[in-house]
């Protein structure tokens, strides 16, 4: 049950709930869905991780699908990202998150094209969740705890959101079957696009909260790793 529930939090749930769609409008594009609706929603995410991190939106490049394979690759945006920077490796940052929207609220999922949308972004996610692990090892496989670097990513977690219509399905990419990576579906909940009832809108929050809690662990995770690293020179 929500026990805790801060100000900042209360005012983005209400810009959530005031970005309803009373009717099932479908010109309502994916830029339109994520700048009135998605948006209020990851803050309300950031809002319970109690760390310091940064986020980007829609046109700045992952850094680490980018260097996959230490060559550049084309141009590769995800729709939303979070990433630690870190302080002590130049020009190395850690990326944990990953969104991306496949589409308006109300498109048509019968249509092949959505179809086709919904399933190379879910392939996309998994790609920049994997491209980051290889990332972060690649940039800490020469430090001197690279023992405990490895047992802290083992257990390492990312995490990726999908939305596609009024669905948002929640994935954890994690590697403990070395060499191989398993994208595991978390959840599947309904956004509330109308105006939900009591139930409904106390079980989306609470399991926006719990997200919010294994993000706060995968943040603990890199910010251990960030603290073995050694300096550069």
């Amino acid at each position: 049950m929500i026990t805790k529930f801060p100000k900042p939090l209360r005012n983005n749930t209400t810009k959530v709930l005031k970005s309803q769609y009373k009717n099932q409008d479908k010109p309502v594009t994916e830029a339109t869905f994520s700048c009135q609706y998605i948006v209020h929603l990851i803050e309300f995410l950031k809002g319970y991780t109690e760390h310091t991190f940064q986020t980007t939106w829609n046109s700045a490049e992952s850094v680490t699908t980018k260097c996959r394979n230490n060559q550049d690759d084309p141009r590769r945006c995800p729709d939303n990202f979070w990433f630690l920077t870190s302080q002590k490796v130049k020009n190395f940052q850690y990326e944990f998150f990953y969104l991306e929207i496949s589409g308006g609220p109300f498109a048509n999922l019968e249509n092949i094209n959505v179809k086709n949308h919904i399933f190379e972004d879910r392939r996309r996610i998994g790609k920049f969740c994997k491209d980051s692990w290889d990332y972060i090892y690649h940039n800490c496989k020469n430090q001197s705890e690279l023992t405990s670097i490895l047992s802290v990513l083992k257990k390492l977690q990312l995490f990726a959101l999908h939305i596609y219509g009024t669905t948002l399905v929640v994935y954890i990419i994690e590697r403990k079957f070395d060499p191989l990576f398993h994208m595991k579906e978390l959840v599947k909940i309904d956004l509330p696009v109308h105006k939900p009832n009591e139930n409904e809108f106390i079980t989306f929050i609470e399991t926006l909260i719990t997200i919010s809690g294994l993000l706060k662990q995968s943040l603990d995770d890199l910010l251990i790793i960030e603290n073995l690293l050694c300096d550069d020179e």
